[in-house]
């Protein structure tokens, strides 16, 4: 569908949304549809397509646009990310902090899409604790709301929930073969 995110959008919004998180170029050509509508965060970084890299395993990682870019198309928020164990780690973690360090100059929200990557330290990302140990280095470099994986269960979700005392979103993950099985995993992340 994001061959037409107008038409996303409408469907998003319509449907109930309390929130939208997406890209500048969205912002700027739907402005009308999301800032005074719904909060709003801009996603602020980003890495090569997925035609040079995949997903998780990023050699390059930049900030795209600025804090300054985002209070100009008056959004509610930023989000960057934070790629624990991958080789961007540290890139990320520097990105986070020069947009925790801006944001805190007018208490701008940052949302920060915590995720460990795949490697020879980090064997199943999906793991609790990894989620867990990702989401808390979030919260410690500063993020006022956490972005990242459900776990799988209750129980191991609890373990990334308890990490931080900020509040958690889920990150839509993979696709899902069915409509029930997005529904449990939102049912999970809620118990």
């Amino acid at each position: 569908g994001l061959e037409d995110p107008g038409l996303v959008l409408d469907r998003v919004l319509d449907a109930g949304a309390d929130a939208v998180m997406t890209s500048y170029g969205v912002i700027k050509r739907f402005r009308d549809k999301l800032i005074g509508r719904v909060p709003t965060y801009l996603r602020l970084d980003g890495g090569p397509s997925k035609y040079l890299e995949d997903w998780l395993y990023y050699n390059e990682w930049s900030l795209l646009h600025t804090v300054e870019d985002a209070r100009r198309l008056g959004v509610d928020g930023v989000c960057v990310m934070g790629f624990m164990g991958g080789a961007v780690e540290m890139k990320t973690y520097e990105i986070v902090a020069r947009v925790v360090g801006d944001c805190a100059l007018d208490g701008l929200p940052v949302m920060i899409e915590a995720l460990p990557c795949p490697g020879p330290r980090i064997p199943n990302p999906m793991d609790a604790e990894a989620m867990a140990s990702a989401s808390r280095i979030g919260f410690e470099l500063g993020a006022d709301i956490i972005k990242t994986y459900y776990t799988g269960s209750p129980a191991s979700f609890r373990k990334v929930t308890h990490s931080v005392p900020a509040p958690v979103l889920i990150a839509g993950g993979g696709r899902m073969d069915t409509v029930r099985a997005a529904l449990e995993v939102v049912h999970g992340s809620i118990e």
